[in-house]
């Protein structure tokens, strides 16, 4: 039987890195080094845990979580183009995105 669920077990988790410098025994900068977790990321951890106290540690879900701000058209454009060619870079599907949207915008001004 486990008393934490999986957001609780995160938690306790992180303040296992951040505990040996809470306690006074590593500096942060070591910790960063030995975990390449970012010095700044354990800072807001530390200044978080002290602050609040474990609950801050505790992920929160992401109230848009799920959701997109993206149009199904230009959706469906970039996966399209994802799928068209698997070994293509985020940049050039970027890059060829915005150029269809800009034709079909530019497009779209003469039919109306």
């Amino acid at each position: 039987m486990s008393y934490f669920n999986d957001e609780q077990r995160a938690a306790v988790d992180i303040y296992k890195i951040i505990e040996p410098n809470i306690i006074g025994e590593i500096p942060l900068l070591r910790i960063s080094n030995e975990t390449t977790i970012p010095l700044r990321t354990l800072q807001c951890w530390k200044n978080g845990y002290q602050q609040y106290g474990l609950s801050y540690l505790v992920r929160s879900h992401r109230s848009d979580s799920g959701s997109t701000k993206v149009e199904t058209t230009v959706q469906s454009l970039i996966e399209n183009t994802r799928l068209s060619n698997r070994r293509i870079s985020i940049a050039t599907i970027h890059r060829k995105s915005v150029h269809n949207v800009i034709n079909k915008a530019y497009l779209f001004q003469f039919i109306l």
